[in-house]
């Protein structure tokens, strides 16, 4: 009965807690600097031209910001991830509670004009346990007009109160200037992990006063 009583506690309280919205800003890219094409090339270190992001990699122009050079999954802009013979990627700060678990959403296609036909990337969290996790999407068949956008996810505990999510292109070499395209990220926390965390010392506290 006691440990019935408590369970309902913990769900009414649980139910309780407000759902807390997307931590990202600006996850499909659609603000930012005018586009006058098709698309830009931005530098490496650039974090005023897409609001809430940086560019991260190893050059001038390290990543393609996508305008009208091929459909987005959501909205009009989305990101090439890699630019002008160039390899780089995109960061974000975001907010976290130490230990808590987070799902990253997104939705990854590849630029579809050249090789390689396997566009790469990786997704890490810096301060996290979590090893980077790695993605691939394979553009056979896919054109400018049908991207083949496909949803994705990864998740990871957070370490910190602070925490940034970088997405990094890993296709290199000769055809390093038709990477993996991004666009529609979001990170939620996950409800459930914090629910059985509360059963659990729930669990713990009638052990105790059973034997007490």
């Amino acid at each position: 009965m006691i440990r019935q009583l408590l369970f309902m506690m913990i769900v009414c309280a649980f139910l309780a807690i407000p759902v807390r919205a997307d931590l990202i800003q600006n996850g499909s890219f659609e603000i930012g600097v005018t586009i006058p094409g098709g698309h830009i090339s931005l530098p490496s270190g650039d974090s005023t031209s897409i609001t809430g992001w940086t560019v991260i990699g190893g050059g001038v122009k390290v990543i393609d910001y996508i305008n009208t050079t091929w459909t987005a999954s959501d909205g009009v802009r989305s990101l090439d991830l890699n630019g002008y013979y160039a390899t780089g990627g995109v960061a974000q700060d975001i907010s976290t509670i130490p230990g808590n678990t987070y799902n990253v959403y997104f939705d990854m296609a590849g630029n579809p004009d050249n090789l390689p036909m396997i566009k790469t990337m990786e997704v890490s969290a810096s301060g996290s346990p979590t090893p980077a996790g790695s993605f691939s999407f394979d553009i056979t068949g896919k054109t400018r007009s049908s991207m083949g956008w496909t949803p994705m996810q990864w998740t990871f505990v957070a370490g910190a109160t602070t925490t940034t999510l970088q997405f990094m292109s890993t296709v290199t070499g000769t055809y390093n200037a038709w990477g993996p395209a991004l666009d529609n990220v979001s990170v939620v926390p996950v409800p459930g992990a914090v629910l059985l965390g509360l059963l659990g010392l729930s669990a713990a506290g009638i052990k105790l006063r059973k034997y007490a």
